[in-house]
């Protein structure tokens, strides 16, 4: 049944069983309805909400009243309480998504930090292959300087037997 027939039901309004569900006094659950999403309580629920239904109840008696000080603390003793156990509820709900937050971010970055390695890794191999080919450079640079000056001896000797046999 939608909200307006569980206010119905109730003898409350529809605001009344929209704040019961927001607080968990009614359980529903979500379905598309006419207008979009509508809560939708099932029997139930609505037997539960019945029988917890915390409608004051006047019994007279013959005993002395309990004092208005004393029932406001009672009261407020009980909604402390209450709260309390609301709070603490929904912050463990927080922390245990803040973990798992932190957990799919643990991963993530793991992945990172491993692209990056292997970045820092290619940079560091190119950087080896670049000093073995500057001292492979320097090494052909001197190899051909001694050619030239190998040529240079040659050139003197092939000269200097054209001069000594004429």
């Amino acid at each position: 049944m939608n909200v307006r027939e569980a206010a119905e039901r109730l003898n409350r309004s529809e605001n009344t069983i929209r704040s019961w569900i927001k607080m968990g006094r009614i359980e529903s659950h979500l379905a598309e309805g006419i207008h979009g999403p509508e809560h939708y309580i099932s029997e139930e629920a609505l037997e539960k909400a019945k029988q917890t239904n915390r409608t004051p109840v006047i019994i007279q008696s013959n005993e002395p009243a309990v004092p208005v000080a004393e029932m406001q603390r009672m009261v407020e003793s009980s909604m402390t309480s209450v709260l309390a156990d609301r709070i603490s509820g929904m912050m463990d709900e927080s922390m245990n998504r803040l973990h798992e937050s932190l957990l799919r971010m643990d991963e993530s970055m793991s992945g990172r930090i491993a692209s990056l390695q292997d970045g820092i890794d290619i940079v560091q191999a190119h950087a080896e292959l670049k000093a073995e080919l500057k001292a492979k450079d320097i090494e052909l640079a001197s190899l051909r300087e001694e050619n030239a000056m190998l040529r240079g001896t040659i050139e003197g000797m092939k000269h200097r037997k054209w001069f000594s046999r004429s």
